[in-house]
This record gives C-alpha cells, structure tokens and sequence, in this order.
C-alpha cells in the first residue's frame, strides 16, 4: 500500500520512519510524549490517545478520507474492499459484543478502528470529540467519542450524522455468508 501515512509521536520515531522509507508526519508543535507512557488509563498513555482524535481531525479539515487503526488491529481481508466498512461516511466498530454500553444504548465503540469521509458532519463530529477531551483530560478518546455520539442530537439538532457502528460478530457473519463455500468465517478485522 503505497497510500498511506503514520503519524510519528516522537523524533526518533520519525527519524527510524524516515529510514525505513515510510510516509510520515511529525509535528514538532505538539507536545512532548513521553515514550514510558504505556501504562493504560495513565495520565502520559491518555495525552497519547488524545493526539489521535486531534490528528485525525487535522487530517480530514484537510479533505482526506482516514482509515484509523490502533497496531492492535490485525486484518484479514482489506477493509478498503468491504462495503460495511466504506460505505458510510464514518464507520467505527463496537465493542457492545464484548457487554460494553454507555447508559442506555446498545453499542460502545472503539476509537481503534474507523473509517472517516471529510464530510461536513463527520468533521464536525471529530471537533467535537476534540472540544470534550480538552474540557476533561482526565477521559480516554472512547469516552469522548461515545459521549459525541449519544449527544449528538441535543448539541447539533440540524446536523445529521450519518454513522456506522460495526458490530464485528456480523461482519464475519457477512462475510462468511458472501464467501464461497466457506469452510471457517473470515473477520476483517481483530483487536487484541
């Protein structure tokens, strides 16, 4: 795939990018990540996963499309050729099969893999999920990303929104279904 960019977190991370040739962008202006922040929940491993919304967000004011996925992400299939991937302007998986839900609703989705057209909504949308993580640092990106979509219709009541929650059990269930003879089902996708 030669249409692709990484988004490098650090300068050294850039300058090994750089020597492997791949696409890449660093931005010296953000702020400092510090490379030990690994530990999840923790305040340096949030000031990472708050970059990728506001990275993303640049992205598409930019007028590109953003296939986001967290190296967690394995694929078996290309997920550019699946319609339930691509064909909505903004498609994110779910975790809701995991028994994961936000208040009342049956999905929660997972900020580690989503397709994103730079729609006006879909723009909008990523601004919002920006504006919530700056007024609450202490979130992780899912949280703002869900709290975007459950109150979507209250905060911008003109403005639909038009989303697809992957449910991955049905994604392989379709797939499985659109595959011939198929002896085992074929996901698109898995998050470790």
């Amino acid at each position: 795939m030669d249409n692709y960019l990484v988004f490098a977190l650090d300068e050294g991370a850039k300058a090994a990018l750089d020597d492997l040739g791949a696409n890449n962008f660093y931005d010296p202006s953000l702020h400092a990540v510090d490379p030990s922040a690994t530990d999840f929940g923790s305040a340096g491993f949030k000031s990472i996963v708050h970059l990728k919304p506001r990275l993303t967000s640049r992205v598409l004011e930019l007028g590109y499309e953003v296939m986001l996925s967290d190296a967690d992400c394995v694929f078996f299939v290309n997920p550019f050729d699946r319609e339930e991937v691509t064909s909505s302007p903004f498609s994110i998986m779910s975790d809701a099969q995991h028994g994961y839900s936000m208040g009342d609703n049956t999905y929660f989705v997972n900020s580690g893999f989503a397709f994103m057209k730079p729609t006006e909504p879909t723009k909008l949308f990523m601004r919002e999920v920006v504006r919530l993580l700056e007024s609450r640092p202490d979130k992780m990106d899912q949280d703002a990303f869900n709290t975007a979509i459950a109150n979507w219709t209250r905060r911008f009541p003109r403005v639909p929104l038009e989303l697809n929650i992957i449910n991955p059990n049905k994604v392989t269930e379709q797939i499985h279904k659109s595959t011939p003879a198929p002896t085992h089902s074929t996901p698109i996708y898995k998050n470790f």
